[in-house]
């Protein structure tokens, strides 16, 4: 098994775009280009990550919202980070996510004056989307679908609508005996599977999809969401208070490291991740690799590949 088993079954993508009236989206609109961003969402907020290229930057309007946001600068590229709270039609994309449980947010971007969600899901839960999509449609002006249709596979994807920011691949792994699990329902997943997570938060809470090689002993009870029966696809939120990956949680927050693929892939007692990251952060990634493996050497953390797509 690997992480395509999980992009083959979320079979459906679904693109919108939101109207707000943050000052960095308004401003994408006067410039006529588009640059990424990306989200951590929280219990009653979405904290808003913005990579905006320095020619953009120089722009009047947009050098004072730098300025104001003490942004951090990564190469050719300013780090704007933003906080929204209060807003109805942001909490149409928390009703999707928590209502859908098979749904991946993959990507952000900035463009003409939108911001625009990318996320993938499987058929099975066409209805659900559906009733959530004609329900915040005719709720919040601020909301358009710009795209509901068949999913040509996250990788495709992504390198169709490769960011400003460039793509790096980066894949690691580290010993995960399973007695090690401190989340009891990880247990329950057997002896081989494959995961996807499905967003990022601001807290140590993480949901994710997973593929099992053999179909859980009743899911329910260990606090799974079945997806599909049939084809051994679970979903779990769950705190993550295993000391070694809590603390690359945290220090991956910290830096607002923004991942647009992130899978991990359990097998023979080692945890294989594989993730997506804005090119300018691999840096970032490498820095907080560092400090977890010095902090928890027990593990065996190792670097296995890491390339620019």
């Amino acid at each position: 098994m690997d992480s395509r088993d999980i992009d083959k079954f979320l079979d459906t993508r679904l693109v919108f775009k939101y109207h707000g009236n943050s000052g960095i989206i308004e401003h994408s609109n006067k410039v006529n280009y588009s640059f990424q961003s990306a989200i951590h969402i929280g219990e009653g907020d979405f904290e808003f990550s913005y990579f905006v290229p320095e020619k953009i930057a120089e722009s009047r309007d947009m050098a004072i919202i730098i300025a104001q946001t003490n942004a951090r600068k990564r190469g050719n590229l300013y780090f704007v980070t933003n906080n929204i709270t209060n807003s109805n039609s942001l909490e149409s994309l928390r009703l999707i996510l928590e209502d859908a449980k098979s749904s991946v947010l993959d990507n952000i971007y900035v463009e003409n004056g939108a911001l625009y969600f990318s996320m993938r899901f499987s058929s099975i839960e066409m209805s659900k989307f559906s009733n959530v999509l004609l329900k915040f449609t005719k709720n919040f002006e601020a909301v358009e679908v710009a795209y509901l249709g068949p999913n040509p596979g996250l990788d495709s994807t992504l390198i169709e609508n490769k960011p400003n920011t460039g793509l790096t691949r980066a894949i690691w792994e580290y010993d995960m005996p399973k007695d090690s699990f401190v989340s009891a329902p990880i247990n329950a997943l057997g002896d081989e599977w494959v995961s996807d997570i499905r967003y990022m938060t601001k807290n140590d809470v993480v949901p994710q999809i997973f593929k099992t090689k053999e179909a859980i002993e009743d899911p329910e009870n260990s606090g799974f969401n079945v997806i599909s029966e049939k084809d051994h696809i679970y979903e779990l939120t769950f705190s993550n208070r295993g000391s070694m990956i809590r603390e690359y949680h945290n220090r991956s927050y910290e830096r607002k490291i923004v991942r647009f693929e992130r899978h991990l892939n359990y097998k023979n007692e080692m945890m294989r991740v594989d993730t997506v990251i804005p090119s300018v952060q691999i840096k970032d990634l490498l820095q907080v690799l560092s400090l977890v493996n010095a902090k928890y050497p027990a593990f065996n953390l190792k670097l296995v590949s890491i390339s620019e797509i």
